[in-house]
């Protein structure tokens, strides 16, 4: 497949009007889910996270009831290539948070990348078109490329639409183009939809507006999340600010990135039975402390991405899918909330706040034990940030 000469941004419709495409389908895949961010498109995921293409820029995110959401920030997380493919870098997806819950369902994500034929409804925020098709007669100019002329559409052989300023959420329809999966210039697993106008209804085709937006396939009778939009592949020499008939859009296949995608969204790396029991020892104690202060140590605050084995601490105790020093101060918190003499935390939420030693009269055991546990990290902190200096 030859290289992108342009990214993705909004869907455009094939049928002449295409009004009944800015509501939510009568077969809803996740319309509510589908938002605006800066020119472009996201998709919410579920439990505060949202999915869009990398090179989307940062901006509050609107839904289409007309909601704004902020990002919280530090939340921005790239999903990295699988396998062999990780030494290319990050793909063109990336993943963050909202400061709030917007209250809307989670999406299913792919189980698998869609075969060849497989009917797809792609959902966007982008640029409009013109209502009437236009066309041009290509032909060759005699140094290797092409020239396009605008002619009557009954001598035309090629046709598509003007694209306009505005930009609206729209859905459309599309089949999977065959050949399987192509990495496309950003980096990406990506499979293809062609706008060929097959006499398919409402086909769609992204264009300039569109990118992060949302692709699904009705599966065994539900709605999954398979892909995002990327990129537009343009006819060679095609007129600027057009949509043409023949050329394609790029989706990036979450089936390939399935596994950071979904660990981020469900927090993974947090205990079920009992948050604060890092260790899964069945109870909590100082050692819990300890083994989300070695992993900060040892990697800083960072993303928990991937899927934890068996003997894997699970270190996320406030459940938002990273590492930082603010799991450590829950489990602290909960610790020393805990009666004199007793190691067993409660399962249920404990807010955060400082630690509480002024409600223990005496030192009890389990706080003289997390205090030495504090002393001997923030000493080992410290070693480890003069270890960097001297190797800087």
């Amino acid at each position: 497949m030859p290289a992108l000469a342009g990214t993705a941004h909004a869907v455009v419709i094939s049928t002449s009007t295409d009004t009944v495409n800015l509501l939510a389908p009568a077969e809803n895949p996740g319309w509510n889910n589908v938002a605006h961010l800066s020119n472009a498109s996201a998709v919410y995921l579920g439990n505060d996270w949202v999915l869009t293409a990398n090179h989307v820029s940062d901006a509050p995110v609107q839904f289409s009831d007309g909601r704004v959401f902020n990002i919280a920030p530090g939340s921005d997380v790239p999903i990295s290539n699988p396998g062999a493919l990780a030494l290319l870098g990050a793909a063109d997806l990336r993943m963050f948070r909202l400061t709030t819950d917007p209250g809307l369902p989670a999406l299913q994500l792919a189980t698998a990348t869609p075969g060849s034929g497989a009917t797809v409804m792609m959902i966007g925020a982008g640029t409009d078109r013109a209502p009437d098709e236009i066309g041009w007669q290509v032909s060759s100019n005699g140094s290797g490329g092409t020239t396009w002329q605008p002619v009557a559409l009954p001598l035309a052989n090629a046709a598509g639409f003007a694209l306009l300023g505005s930009s609206h959420m729209r859905w459309g329809y599309n089949q999977v183009q065959s050949g399987g999966l192509t990495l496309v210039e950003n980096n990406t697993l990506a499979f293809a939809t062609r706008f060929d106008n097959p006499g398919l209804p409402f086909e769609a085709q992204a264009v300039v507006g569109d990118s992060g937006g949302g692709v699904f396939q009705l599966v065994a009778g539900s709605w999954k999340l398979v892909g995002i939009m990327n990129a537009e592949q343009p006819i060679p020499s095609q007129p600027s600010n057009t949509v043409v008939f023949g050329q394609s859009s790029l989706c990036g296949d979450l089936f390939s990135y399935h596994d950071p995608i979904f660990n981020l969204v469900n927090h993974v790396w947090q205990n079920p039975q009992n948050r604060f029991d890092v260790n899964r020892s069945g109870d909590v104690k100082p050692q819990d402390v300890l083994q989300v202060i070695n992993e900060l140590i040892q990697n800083g605050s960072h993303a928990l991405v991937n899927t934890p084995g068996a003997s894997d601490a699970l270190v996320d105790v406030n459940g938002d899918s990273f590492v930082n020093p603010l799991d450590a101060l829950q489990l602290i918190n909960d610790l020393l909330a805990q009666p004199a003499g007793s190691f067993q935390a409660s399962a249920g939420a404990m807010p955060l706040m400082q630690p509480r030693m002024a409600v223990v009269p005496e030192p009890a055991g389990v706080v003289l034990a997390v205090s030495g546990l504090l002393v001997l990290a923030m000493a080992r902190l410290r070693a480890a940030a003069r270890r960097k200096r001297a190797a800087g």
